[in-house]
C-alpha cells in the first residue's frame, strides 16, 4: 500500500478511536448520568495519539501502527463495554443485544493491555524484531494470544471478569468446554511474553549507541516498570478475577496501580521523540498540538456558553445560545490560535526559539544592516539559541586559516583558528558539527556548534545550522572585504 493511502487509513482509524471513546462516553452518561470514562481509557488514550502522529511522519513503521491498533482496541472496547451497560440496564437493544457485546468485549484486553508490553517492545525503535531468529518466539506468543482470545471469547459459563459476573456468556459453546478450559492455560504465555519482550528490549538498548540508545533509555525505565507491575498482578490474579467485587482490597490496588503504569510506555515513546527527535517529526507533533489545542478551545467554549448558560436559563437547545458561541469563538480564534501556536512552539522546541524564527530573525537582522561587529556575534548567539548548544562559533577564513570571530556563550573564549582546507566540506558527528560558508563557490568561512554530552544533533539542528550558513555567504563576503580594506590601509601607512 502507497504511503499517501497508509496515512489516509492512520486517519480512519484514529477517528475511528475517538469516536468509540467519545461514544462510550455518551452512552455512560445515558446509561449512569457520568461519562464513565474508566482507569484504561485515561491511561491508555496516549497510545492512539502518539500512534497517529508516527504513522503520518512514518506510515512504513510497524511502530505506528501496533499504537494505533492498542488505541483502536481500545476505543472499540470502550464502545462496546458502556453500550452493553446501556443496553442490559434497557436500553436499544435490550438486555440480549447487550449480553452478546459484552461478552465480545471479554477478551478485549488482549490487544489492549497484552501488546504494549509485548509486540511493541519487541519492535521499537526501528518498527522490525531485533533479529530474524526472534521469529519463532513471536510466532508462538502471537499463536498463543489468539488462542487465549477465543478461549475466553467461546468459554460457555457466567462471565465472572464482567461488571455483571451472573451473566452467562451467550456466545459459549458448551461442546468446546474441555478444548477450551485448556486452551486457556495459553494465558501463562502472556507474563512469559512481557518478560521475555522486555529481555529484547534490553539487549537492543545494550547494542545501540548515539541518539539511538539515548532513545531506547526511556523506554527501557518504563517497559521495566510497567513488566514488572503488569506480570505480577496478573500472575497473582490467575485464580481471582480482575476488578471484581470479590477481589481483594491489595490485589485491586495492585491491578489499578498496573493499569495506571501503562500510560507510562506512549509518555516515554513521545518523551523519545519530542527530547532526542526520533523520526523527525517535530513539525507534525508541532501542528498536532495546535489542532489539539483549538479543538479543546472550541470545545471549552461550545460547552460553556450552550451547557453552562443553558442550564442555568434551562434550555440548552436555544438558537440563541449557539449563534453566542459561535460569534465568541469567531472573536476569539485568532488570540487564542497565537496562544497555541507558543504553547506547542515551546512544548516541541523548549525554551529556544524555533528553527524558523532564528532564520527570520536573522534575516531581519541582516536587512536592518548592523555592522559587521554586530552581525556575527548576533548569528553566533542565534546559532546557539537555535540548537540549544552549549557552544557556537563563526568562523571567518583568512587565507588558509578559519579564525573564530565571534562565538556564544561570550564568556567562551576564542577558539583556535583551523586549517581551511581540512574543513572544505565541512563535517558532523554525534555531538558536534561544522558547516562551511560559501558565496559564489568560493569558501568564505564556516559555523560550527557543539552540543553536551548526551545531547546529540539531530536532523533539525543540523538543517538550521545548513540553512543559516546558506544565509551568511553575504555576510562574510562583506566581512573578506572589509578584512581586505583594513589590510590595504595598513600598508599603505606603512
Amino acid at each position: 500500500m502507497s504511503a499517501p493511502r497508509l496515512r489516509r487509513l492512520a486517519r480512519v482509524v484514529f477517528g475511528l478511536t475517538i469516536a468509540g471513546i467519545v461514544g462510550g462516553a455518551v452512552l455512560s452518561i445515558l446509561d449512569m448520568g457520568t461519562p464513565g470514562l474508566e482507569l484504561l481509557v485515561v491511561s491508555f488514550v496516549l497510545f492512539p495519539v502518539i500512534g497517529y502522529v508516527l504513522a503520518i511522519r512514518r506510515p512504513d513503521n510497524a511502530v505506528s501502527w501496533v499504537m494505533l491498533g492498542i488505541g483502536f482496541a481500545l476505543g472499540l472496547s470502550s464502545f462496546m463495554g458502556a453500550y452493553a451497560s446501556y443496553a442490559i440496564h434497557g436500553g436499544v437493544g435490550g438486555p440480549r443485544v447487550g449480553a452478546i457485546v459484552e461478552a465480545l468485549d471479554q477478551p478485549m484486553w488482549i490487544p489492549v493491555a497484552a501488546i504494549p508490553v509485548t509486540f511493541l517492545l519487541l519492535l521499537f525503535p526501528e518498527g522490525h524484531l531485533p533479529s530474524p531468529r526472534w521469529r519463532w518466539f513471536a510466532r508462538i506468543l502471537a499463536a498463543s494470544m489468539i488462542l487465549v482470545f477465543l478461549a475466553i471469547l467461546l468459554l460457555p459459563g457466567p462471565l465472572t471478569d464482567s461488571p455483571f459476573p451472573r451473566l452467562r456468556n451467550p456466545l459459549g459453546i458448551e461442546a468446546l468446554r474441555s478444548v477450551l478450559s485448556v486452551a486457556i492455560v495459553a494465558l501463562v504465555m502472556v507474563p512469559i511474553g512481557v518478560i521475555v519482550s522486555m529481555t529484547s528490549l534490553v539487549l537492543r538498548f545494550r547494542r545501540s549507541t548515539g541518539a539511538e540508545r539515548l532513545q531506547l533509555r526511556w523506554l527501557v525505565t518504563a517497559a521495566a516498570m510497567v513488566a514488572v507491575l503488569y506480570a505480577l498482578a496478573l500472575v497473582l490474579s490467575f485464580n481471582s478475577g480482575w476488578g471484581t467485587s470479590d477481589t481483594p482490597t491489595w490485589l485491586a490496588i495492585l491491578q489499578g496501580v498496573a493499569i495506571t503504569s501503562f500510560g507510562l510506555i506512549p509518555l516515554a515513546i513521545g518523551i523519545s521523540i519530542l527530547r532526542y527527535h526520533l523520526f523527525d517529526i517535530d513539525l507534525v507533533i508541532n501542528r498536532a498540538l495546535l489542532f489539539g489545542a483549538m479543538a479543546i478551545f472550541i470545545s471549552g467554549v461550545y460547552a460553556g456558553v450552550v451547557v453552562g448558560i443553558g442550564t442555568l436559563v434551562g434550555s440548552r437547545a436555544s438558537p440563541v445560545l449557539s449563534a453566542g458561541a459561535a460569534a465568541v469563538v469567531a472573536l476569539a480564534f485568532q488570540p487564542a490560535r497565537r496562544r497555541a501556536q507558543r504553547f506547542a512552539d515551546r512544548l516541541v522546541y523548549g525554551q529556544r526559539a524555533t528553527p524558523y524564527e532564528v532564520l527570520s530573525d536573522f534575516s531581519e537582522r541582516l536587512g536592518n544592516a548592523y555592522g559587521n561587529d554586530e552581525l556575527l556575534p548576533r548569528m553566533a548567539r542565534a546559532l546557539a539559541e537555535g540548537t540549544g548548544a552549549a557552544r557556537a562559533d563563526v568562523w571567518v577564513r583568512i587565507r588558509d586559516q578559519l579564525r573564530a570571530e565571534a562565538w556564544w556563550p561570550q564568556d567562551a573564549g576564542r577558539a583556535e583558528p583551523l586549517d581551511a582546507a581540512a574543513h572544505e566540506q565541512g563535517s558532523v558527528t554525534p555531538t558536534s558539527m561544522i558547516e562551511p560558508v560559501r558565496h559564489q563557490g568560493e569558501l568564505l568561512g564556516a559555523l560550527s556548534v557543539t552540543k553536551k554530552p548526551g545531547d546529540p544533533i539531530n536532523p533539525n539542528e543540523e538543517r538550521l545550522t545548513r540553512d543559516l550558513a546558506a544565509q551568511a555567504g553575504l555576510v562574510m563576503r562583506n566581512v573578506a572585504l572589509t578584512e581586505q580594506l583594513m589590510r590595504t590601509i595598513d600598508e599603505l601607512r606603512a
